[in-house]
């Protein structure tokens, strides 16, 4: 059936409004790296206290999607899509908390709700994207990922300028763009995909068990090991940049540019994936990615070499999306969990590893320059688990992906 030209700017307005949601929603996970170095200055916190905030932050809005995912999911109403990113800003109260007995208690117990709000959000977004069935998956799919990709690392830019300007009581004006999401959710009607059942479509049970598909746990490995790279470059980059000299504002504004990359490479390379293979093109695009990060890392006390952020953002951050659409119909687990684990527990786990290489990187003495070199390691091993499934696919005669 060939959808009519209403209709598909019907669901292009959804799309681009569904990615508006997961831009806001994402901007303020994205906010805290880059104000990190004055949440030390203004509660006198150490870099592995503050750290340790923004990674239970990091952990539960992602390690929560796994548990939400399966929630509501014959609901087509969009109720933690809409209101899942107000609960999102309870984190941009820490501004009252200066000088407050229990400030960690009370800042950790914020960021646990904001956590639990864009946990709520993420996997009602992607039902919402599966929901406009007139827009090629790979395509809706990139484009819903850029809007992530792009809030996360704008909210570090935008965070700066806002603590610049106004304190850290500035953090206040990220309420206003998530109040106006929940309007632009309820006048659109967005409605959600329904998570089928093989008693009502057989066919996509018999899917799920295609011999032919790709085992999803090698996805899963590789996913992760991608999101751990850009984990530690954005949560870590901005306080590097200021120990070497350079104010808060270029912290924001150098991670913003690799998210920009990101976004930007994302719907390019989805573009290639559909003529060339979504699994060979995510890994090459991580193995592009990882010379041009080392050569940032030589050269990231001269301003210019900012620029490279976003070629290397362009490359490496790119391929992730794709993990994403191949994991659509990946062999195991139901839909939504895959879904859940794909957007959700890859960067709760990532979280995790970067929070715990924090923790014991100061009675060891690893500095956090050497800390950022986890970013090129990790793109290799998420090309190198490609190559291997790749290499397994061709070995058994399956066709690639």
């Amino acid at each position: 059936m060939i959808a009519s030209k209403d209709t598909l700017r019907i669901q292009w307005t959804k799309l681009t409004a569904i990615t508006l949601v997961h831009f806001l929603t994402d901007m303020l996970a994205g906010m805290y790296p880059a104000i990190m170095p004055d949440i030390q200055k203004e509660f006198n916190w150490s870099l592995s206290t503050a750290n340790m905030i923004f990674s239970i932050l990091i952990i539960v809005c992602n390690a929560g999607q796994v548990f939400i995912c399966n929630l509501r999911q014959h609901n087509p109403k969009p109720f933690f899509l809409q209101y899942g990113i107000c609960a999102g800003t309870a984190i941009c109260f820490l501004c009252f908390l200066a000088g407050v007995p229990g400030a960690f208690y009370i800042m950790c117990t914020l960021a646990v709700i904001t956590g639990c709000g864009i946990a709520a959000a993420h996997p009602e977004g992607l039902r919402a994207v599966h929901a406009l069935e007139d827009i090629p998956s790979p395509i809706s799919t990139a484009v819903f990922m850029t809007g992530g990709a792009t809030g996360f690392a704008s909210g570090g830019l935008l965070a700066t300028n806002f603590v610049t300007w106004f304190g850290l009581k500035g953090l206040l004006c990220f309420i206003i763009p998530a109040l106006i999401s929940v309007i632009i959710v309820y006048l659109l009607k967005i409605q959600l995909a329904v998570e089928p059942t093989a008693k009502q479509n057989p066919d996509q049970a018999q899917s799920i068990e295609d011999k032919t598909a790709m085992n999803f746990y090698p996805i899963l490995w590789m996913a992760i090991a991608s999101t751990t790279a850009s984990v530690f470059l954005v949560f870590l980059l901005p306080t590097r940049l200021q120990e070497i000299g350079f104010d808060r504002n270029f912290g924001g504004f150098s991670t913003m540019l690799f998210g920009m990359g990101g976004a930007v490479g994302s719907l390019v390379w989805s573009i290639i994936a559909n003529k060339k293979g979504q699994m060979l093109v995510a890994s090459v695009s991580f193995m592009l990615g990882v010379p041009i990060i080392l050569i940032y890392m030589l050269v990231k006390n001269q301003q210019s070499a900012v620029c490279l952020l976003f070629a290397s953002g362009f490359c490496s951050w790119a391929g992730f999306p794709l993990l994403v659409s191949i994991s659509r119909k990946a062999r195991g687990l139901t839909l939504g969990m895959r879904m859940g684990l794909m957007v959700g527990g890859t960067w709760g786990i990532s979280a995790g590893i970067e929070m715990l290489m924090v923790y014991i990187a100061k009675p060891l003495d690893i500095t956090v320059n050497t800390l950022l070199y986890f970013t090129p390691i990790c793109f290799t091993i998420a090309a190198f688990i490609g190559l291997m499934i790749m290499l397994d696919r061709r070995k058994k005669g399956l066709p690639q992906i």
